[in-house]
């Protein structure tokens, strides 16, 4: 990545034999300041630790991704690595230097910082001899899987493109665009350039990925922010509505036109399932497309459109209509919980969702809430109404691992619904009914501001679909009304109010 004769090489990828419980140790003579996994294989729990000559770090685990690569960032320079479960998969040690100070740029400049400002002179890494030109269609977003701590971003694309095209051997980074968690955006291949990072069908797509890993956090507000800024700018430019839902010729899928990578995974025409953009960030995309539908002129908002079934005389699914049955919240519907979905004539049928019965637990005529089954692969899924055997409605809707949304709070010494008339007192459990939930998350609960103390989440007995908390009431909170959320691997529900005397 230096230009030659300027320093030792950079790569230093050495294969030995596999120690007992499958430990491998890849050794430098320089030093490293990341591990690349090449795409490939399949996903692996892994655990990294390194040493500069004297201790080691504490293990990093992490989950490799066969889609793009892994690569796993060093907060320390490194000689020694130490990795476990990669099995026999490529290791890659890569040093992508430290970045030299820049002059602040001349007012005017753009707002994503080029490949001058993240591979300046020594280093050498330069773009495609031959790009292939796409006009966007989709607009897909993406998380890297990579620290979130890394400080110097210019040093970690310099690592990106260093995986994926020495590792993947791909013409470049596979993105076209990234962000990094303090909302700096940075060129990868660049505009309406094809990029290598949907799965396999990415003619009419440009990528844009979140620097960092969205399974338990999601990112900054900045981050967001910029996110929204660039897919804006997409839009404007290939006139694209940020709320609608076209076909993307490559997958074969109609598809949002602001999607996540996962949403390719229900395409034969794909290369395999990934969960990014991660469980944390793949909720908030309704968000998203709303924040760019509002700096969108003529934009009109999902609440704005007319509705799809008003007119039909068969059965009939509404195109925004699969919604939480707790919150009727717009985000993806959460895999093992009961979603509702909205349209006409819907009253005596069944469903299916991706091939699986989905149980009808309640219904009228615009109106079916089913139980999506847990098996549910997060992403885009098919949901398909039957009459007897014959299908008469169906519609993509979108599934994701965790979407809290409470029903009910019930003070626990009574089991009576918490409300003005019935508060909880402070100091006491509070049981809470909900949908989206899972129990092998990490989960928190604020009440009033401050943490409640959790006792129990995980499935309401004798109730599929149905989920239940139990939390502790602050004991220091005061008479009131009081929001209370649930946060689930960084995804929060709607407050509702919890009355304390």
């Amino acid at each position: 990545m230096r230009s030659q004769g300027l320093t030792l090489p950079l790569l230093a990828a050495m294969a030995l034999a596999a120690a007992p419980g499958n430990t491998r140790l890849v050794r430098t003579e320089t030093q490293a300041r990341a591990l690349g996994i090449p795409a490939g294989g399949e996903h692996r729990h892994i655990r990294v630790r390194t040493s500069a000559g004297a201790g080691w770090s504490p293990w990093i685990d992490t989950v490799t991704d066969p889609e793009s690569g892994t690569l796993v960032w060093f907060h320390e320079p490194a000689r020694l690595v130490e990795v476990q479960g990669a099995g026999d998969a490529r290791l890659m040690l890569i040093d992508p230097g430290i970045t030299p100070r820049l002059a602040a740029p001349p007012a005017g400049t753009p707002v994503i910082l080029g490949r001058e400002q993240w591979c300046p002179a020594p280093f050498v890494c330069p773009k495609s001899a031959n790009p292939s030109a796409t006009r966007p269609t989709h607009l897909i977003v993406h998380h890297t899987a990579s620290a979130n701590t890394a400080t110097d971003s210019a040093a970690l694309m310099r690592a990106f493109w260093e995986l994926h095209v020495k590792g993947n051997g791909w013409a470049d980074i596979g993105y076209n665009f990234l962000i990094d968690p303090v909302g700096t955006a940075w060129e990868g291949r660049g505009d309406g350039v094809l990029g290598a990072h949907f799965s396999g069908v990415n003619t009419g797509t440009a990528g844009i990925a979140m620097i960092g890993t969205y399974t338990a956090q999601p990112p900054s507000r900045a981050a967001l922010d910029k996110l929204a800024e660039l897919l804006t700018w997409q839009a404007a430019k290939y006139e694209l509505d940020p709320y609608a839902q076209t076909l993307h010729a490559a997958s074969g899928l109609e598809l949002n036109v602001i999607s996540g990578h996962r949403d390719a995974g229900l395409s034969p025409r794909a290369s395999g399932r990934t969960e990014c953009p991660g469980v944390a960030l793949y909720p908030l995309l309704p968000e998203v497309r709303s924040q760019v539908c509002l700096a969108t002129p003529g934009c009109v908002p999902a609440t704005g459109r007319p509705n799809s079934c008003a007119a039909s005389e068969a059965p009939c699914l509404s195109r925004f209509g699969v919604v939480n049955s707790a919150s009727f919240d717009a985000r993806p519907v959460a895999a093992g919980s009961i979603a509702s979905a909205f349209g006409a004539h819907l009253a005596g049928l069944t469903a299916q969702v991706n091939g699986r019965n989905a149980p009808v637990v309640g219904e009228s005529a615009n109106q079916l809430n089913i139980l999506i089954p847990a098996a549910t692969e997060p992403g885009t899924a098919r949901l398909q109404l039957f009459a007897g055997a014959t299908a008469k409605a169906e519609r993509l809707l979108w599934v994701t691992e965790t979407a809290p949304a409470i029903y009910a709070a019930l003070n626990h010494d009574t089991q009576g619904l918490n409300t003005p008339a019935a508060p909880v007192s402070p100091g006491r459990p509070l049981t809470l009914y909900l949908a989206g939930a899972q129990s092998n998350l990490p989960w928190a609960a604020t009440l009033g501001g401050e943490t409640a103390e959790r006792l129990y989440l995980g499935p309401a007995p004798g109730f599929p679909g149905l989920w239940q908390s139990n939390i502790v009431v602050p004991p220091a909170l005061r008479p009131g009304a009081h929001p209370l959320t649930l946060t689930i691997s960084g995804v929060t529900s709607a407050p509702i109010s919890i009355q304390v005397n």
